[in-house]
């Protein structure tokens, strides 16, 4: 048997173990080892801030917070630990992890926070590796931050005054979004069903963002991945340096401004909108689908020309290389 066989050999019973075991931990073998309570009738600040863990958000009843803590093995040194400060401040955290890296996706604990409905105090949320999950909405009147390096966030419903949403890799899952918010991302795709806020931001470095319904006046910075929203109303801001934005309006209500490198752009109006447009492609086509606007639209062109009646809104779009399109739907 040659060397090169026997290293052979050697990566493939590797690679075997490692499949297997990701297959042995698909299923979630994780007991319940450990519960704690308490009552959140004084409690106007929720900070929950772990190492690493699968956090799953869950409606509570009566008033007490409960937290339920689940492992492959019962350590108590990885127990949630509840701390009330000064001011209202209830911390949940744990210590940190011991294991080594080696087995982390297989050992990475997991806890329940059961939320009572009557909270609405501030909420801040830190996890440095794992996932999050919310199978109940989460509403506060006042701030929500939430802050995860690596995994993903799905969540059924998120409302808040003020909300801020940072994830270094990952995704970012929410049915639906209310209140005004901040999402940034390093590496990830942003999914939202319904968005609606006074002043929306999200800025994503990679990857991709797709929006279904949304409301409120929204900023959007994509350095690399496209804009996708199903139906907008608003003022709107879109800045992406390679990739495309296709945007439907239910209405056009607030100026919209488009900055693109590299990439298109295709803009769906309601018939009959009134508008006026200031566009210029610098390498590629103005397009205007409009049946009475026959014939509008030319590569290397400039536009700048009101449409309808007594228009009140200005459409601004400066695109480097790719294609600006409007279509009346």
């Amino acid at each position: 048997m040659t060397q090169r066989t026997r290293i052979f050999i050697r990566l493939t019973g590797i690679l075997l173990v490692l499949t297997g075991s990701t297959a042995l931990y698909s299923k979630d073998w994780r007991k319940l080892v450990n519960e704690e309570s308490r009552p959140l009738t004084d409690i106007n600040r929720l900070v929950i801030d772990y190492g690493d863990r699968d956090v799953v958000f869950v409606e509570g009843s009566g008033e007490n917070l409960v937290i339920r803590d689940f492992m492959f093995r019962d350590r108590k040194d990885d127990y949630s630990v509840m701390e009330m400060s000064s001011g209202g401040k209830l911390t949940i955290s744990r210590a940190e992890r011991r294991l080594p890296v080696f087995f982390w996706f297989i050992r990475t604990p997991k806890s329940e926070i059961y939320i009572p409905p009557s909270f609405r105090g501030d909420f801040d949320f830190q996890v440095s590796s794992g996932n999050m999950k919310a199978e109940s909405g989460i509403a506060t009147a006042g701030t929500v931050n939430i802050e995860l390096r690596s995994g993903d966030i799905r969540m059924k419903s998120l409302e808040g005054g003020n909300i801020s949403i940072s994830v270094r890799s990952g995704n970012l899952n929410i049915d639906d979004l209310r209140g005004d918010c901040r999402a940034e991302l390093s590496s990830g795709d942003v999914h939202v069903k319904n968005l609606e806020g006074g002043n929306i931001s999200v800025s994503v470095k990679s990857g991709n963002m797709d929006i279904d319904n949304a409301r409120g006046d929204c900023t959007v910075e994509l350095t690399s991945g496209d804009v996708t929203i199903g139906g907008i109303a608003g003022r709107g801001s879109y800045s992406v340096t390679s990739g495309n934005i296709r945007l439907k309006m239910t209405e056009l209500s607030g100026n919209q401004s488009f900055d693109v490198r590299s990439g298109n752009i295709t803009l769906a109006l309601p018939r009959g909108t009134s508008y006026n447009l200031d566009a210029a492609a610098r390498s590629g086509d103005i397009k205007i689908r409009d049946s009475g606007l026959e014939g509008f639209g030319s590569s290397n062109s400039i536009i700048v020309k009101s449409f309808g009646d007594n228009p009140e809104y200005t459409i601004k779009s400066r695109v480097i290389s790719g294609n600006f399109e409007i279509r009346m739907d």
